[in-house]
C-alpha cells in the first residue's frame, strides 16, 4: 500500500522570495467556469504488518459556475462517474454500489459569498425527494441479494441514517464532503509561515506543524501566484478513548444483537490493547493547493490512528484537480 500519513507532506515547493505577509484565500470566478475533478475515499489498516483495504473509491465529477455577482456565486456540481477499486468484502461494494445508484445523475446547486464560503445548498428538497424515491427499490435489491445482511446491518436502521441525512439542508450538506474539502479555507486570511508548536487545548498533549506561502511553478499547469496550505497535527489519548470511536460509529447501525455483543466484549477488547500500549497516536495531515484565482488544484486530508507500533487504520480523502475551462464569458 504506497499511501501513508506521509502523504500529507506532498504539498508543492514554496516560494520563499515574496515579499507578501498575508495570503488571503478568495474565490475570483467567472460565469461558466467549469473545473472537473476525482476524488478518492481511502480506508485501511495495518495488523502485524499486513494491510488490509477497507474501502477504496473513486468519483469524478464537475463543477460549473452558473452565476456571478457582486455578492457570490452559484455554482452546480454533478458527480459524473464512481469506481470502487477495491473492498474488504462483496457487501461493502454492493454498499457502494447502491449508494451510487441513489445518487448519480443529481446535480447539486450551491451557492457561495463573494469570498468563495459555502452558504447553502439550493435544491436539497430536490435531492431528498429524489433519494426518497429510488431508496426502497436500491435497499431491495441490496438486501435480496445478499441473504442474512439485515441480521448484521439492520435494513430499519440504515434506512432511517440515510432519512435522517437527507431530512434537511443542513444534514444534506454534511454528506456532500467535497464541499468542504474544496472550500472549506475560503475567505480566511493565512499568514505565510513555516512554524511548529505544541498545545494541549483539546485536553490531549499535541504537536503542529503548519506552512503557507506562494508555490514554485513546477508543472506547465502550474500559474504564477498559486498557493498552497500544509499542516500536521500530532495527537496521543489514551487507548480506550481511541477505541471508544470506532466502537460508537459502528452500534449505530449495527442490529441491537451485534451492537450487544460488541458491547459486552468492550472492555475485554480494551484491556487486551492495553497490555501491549496505554496510549493511541493520532496524525491528522491536511495539504491544500490552489491555483491563483481560488480554484482549488488538489486537497488532502490524511488521518493515521496508531495503536503501539503493530495496529493502524488510515483514512484518506483527497480530491485532485483534471481539467479546467476558464473565461468562457
Amino acid at each position: 500500500m504506497a499511501w501513508s500519513i506521509s502523504a500529507s507532506a506532498q504539498v508543492a515547493t514554496l516560494d520563499n522570495a515574496e515579499e507578501d505577509t498575508v495570503i488571503n484565500i478568495i474565490a475570483d470566478f467567472c460565469k461558466n467556469d467549469t473545473m472537473t475533478y476525482t476524488s478518492q475515499d481511502i480506508e485501511y489498516k495495518v495488523v502485524e504488518g499486513d494491510t488490509i483495504v477497507k474501502h477504496d473509491v473513486e468519483t469524478d465529477f464537475m463543477i460549473v459556475v452558473r452565476d456571478s455577482t457582486s455578492t457570490g456565486y452559484t455554482l452546480e456540481m454533478t458527480e459524473t462517474a464512481m469506481r470502487v477499486n477495491e473492498t474488504e468484502n462483496d457487501v461493502m461494494r454492493a454498499m457502494y454500489e447502491s449508494d451510487w445508484e441513489m445518487a448519480k445523475g443529481t446535480k447539486c446547486v450551491f451557492t457561495t459569498d463573494e469570498l468563495g464560503v459555502v452558504k447553502n445548498i439550493v435544491n436539497w428538497r430536490e435531492i431528498r425527494d429524489k433519494t426518497k424515491a429510488v431508496m426502497g427499490m436500491v435497499l431491495d435489491t441490496l438486501y435480496a441479494k445478499y441473504e442474512g445482511l439485515d441480521t448484521l446491518l439492520s435494513r430499519n436502521r440504515l434506512e432511517q441514517m440515510t432519512l435522517m441525512q437527507i431530512s434537511n439542508e443542513e444534514s444534506l450538506r454534511e454528506t456532500y464532503d467535497e464541499l468542504e474539502l474544496l472550500f472549506g479555507c475560503h475567505g480566511r486570511a493565512w499568514d505565510i509561515c513555516n512554524k511548529t508548536w505544541e498545545d494541549n487545548d483539546n485536553g490531549y498533549p499535541s504537536e503542529s506543524a503548519l506552512k503557507v506561502g506562494y508555490t514554485v511553478k513546477e508543472e506547465e499547469s502550474d500559474i504564477e501566484g498559486d498557493y498552497a496550505i500544509w499542516s500536521k497535527t500530532t495527537t496521543r489519548i489514551p487507548v480506550e478513548e481511541a477505541l471508544d470511536m470506532g466502537m460508537g460509529i459502528y452500534g449505530t447501525i449495527m442490529t441491537d444483537n451485534m451492537n450487544n455483543e460488541l458491547q459486552k466484549n468492550k472492555q475485554a477488547i480494551v484491556d487486551a490493547v492495553k497490555t501491549k500500549t496505554k496510549e493511541a497516536t493520532i496524525d491528522l495531515g491536511e495539504n491544500y493547493s490552489y491555483f491563483y484565482n481560488g480554484w482549488p488544484k488538489e486537497c488532502y486530508k490524511i488521518k493515521n490512528v496508531s495503536v503501539g507500533k503493530t495496529h493502524q487504520k488510515v483514512t484518506i480523502s483527497s480530491i485532485i484537480w483534471s481539467s479546467r475551462s476558464w473565461f468562457n464569458y
